[in-house]
C-alpha cells in the first residue's frame, strides 16, 4: 500500500533528517514561525483563503498556503493553443452520455479553443457527417443543460471520424 505524498520533504534530499520538510513547504514554513494555533481551514498555521469563510474543520488550500513555486489555476485563463482530441470507441454509450456533454460544457464556457479538432475512432462504419448527425442528436437528449445551439454547431463542426478495427492481427 503506497501512502499519498502530501509535499516535499527534506528527506528527499541526501544527508537530511527523516521525516523533515523542506524549506519553501507553506506547512513547515509555518510549523518554524512557531504557529500552533489553527487556522480558519482547521490546519495548523494555514490561515482561509481571503474573503472565503472556511467551514468548521475544513481543510482548502487557500492561496496563502500555496508554495511559491506552484501557480493557482485560472479557470478564466485563456483556453490552451492548437490541439487534437482523440475518442475511441467514439460511437458508444461513454462518449454520447459523457464525453460529448462535458466537450460541449467547455466550450460553453469558453474554455475549448478555436483551434482544437475532435478526432472519433470506433468499429463503426460512419462517415464525419454522418458521425456528426449521430452526436449533434446524442448531444440534444444527454446535454445536461439547455442547449445554446450555435455553440453546439461550433462543437460539431470540429468532430471528425475514423472507421477501423484497432486489434493487433
Amino acid at each position: 500500500m503506497s501512502a499519498a505524498k502530501k509535499g516535499p520533504r527534506a528527506t528527499d534530499e541526501p544527508g537530511a533528517k527523516k521525516g523533515a520538510r523542506a524549506v519553501g513547504d507553506p506547512r513547515a514554513e509555518a510549523a518554524r514561525a512557531g504557529s500552533d494555533a489553527k487556522g480558519a481551514t482547521g490546519a495548523p498555521g494555514v490561515p482561509a483563503a481571503p474573503g472565503v469563510a472556511a467551514a468548521p474543520g475544513a481543510h482548502a488550500a487557500p492561496e496563502a498556503a500555496l508554495d511559491e513555486r506552484c501557480e493557482p489555476v485560472n479557470p478564466y485563463a485563456a483556453p490552451a493553443g492548437p490541439a487534437a482530441i482523440v475518442i475511441f470507441g467514439a460511437s458508444g454509450d461513454l462518449t454520447k452520455r459523457k464525453l460529448v456533454p462535458a466537450l460541449y460544457n467547455l466550450m460553453r464556457d469558453g474554455l475549448l479553443g478555436e483551434n482544437v479538432a475532435i478526432l472519433g475512432v470506433a468499429r463503426s462504419s460512419f462517415d464525419s457527417d454522418a458521425f456528426r448527425e449521430k452526436i449533434a442528436a446524442d448531444l440534444r437528449a444527454h446535454s445536461s443543460q439547455e442547449l445554446d445551439e450555435r455553440k453546439a454547431a461550433r462543437l460539431v463542426k470540429r468532430l471528425h471520424y475514423l472507421s477501423g478495427d484497432l486489434r493487433d492481427r
